[in-house]
């Protein structure tokens, strides 16, 4: 893949930010103000295709979120992820979540737990899944 455009990515260490999308939104705590690296995924880092909305990157914890801001299709963001996580494999830190915030999450209990444990095994992220809206600190 080859470099990102610029006008894809904000850098910032605000102590909080939102993304979000129609009903749709994470809030993500950076309390500690570390240096974040906001990628716009769709339509400008990945624009054909399968792909999530946003990328977070964090170089001091080396951790990079993915984010899908969904309706209910949980398996639908379930692919854009895997796509988005394949395509930019180049930019993403060692330590991967994918967050997908739904605003009804049709998935039993049971087939959440599922997912995560399949997701863990063959791709190595932590998945959360919870309705809207989802708060996510940083300074894990």
């Amino acid at each position: 893949m080859s470099p990102l455009p610029a006008e894809c990515i904000e850098r910032h260490s605000k102590k909080l930010f939102v993304v979000e999308e129609n009903r749709s939104r994470v809030v993500f705590v950076n309390a500690k103000r570390r240096d974040v690296e906001q990628v716009e995924v769709d339509g400008c880092a990945i624009v054909d295709g399968l792909r999530c909305d946003w990328l977070i990157n964090v170089d001091e914890t080396q951790q990079t979120v993915f984010v899908e801001l969904k309706g209910s299709n949980v398996p639908h963001a379930v692919r854009q992820l895997t796509h988005a996580h394949d395509e930019l494999r180049d930019i993403r830190k060692p330590n991967v979540t994918w967050i997908i915030s739904s605003q009804r999450c049709p998935l039993a209990s049971t087939e959440v737990q599922s997912l995560t444990i399949k997701l863990r095994k063959h791709k190595g992220v932590h998945l959360i899944l919870r309705n809207s809206p989802v708060t996510f600190s940083l300074d894990q």
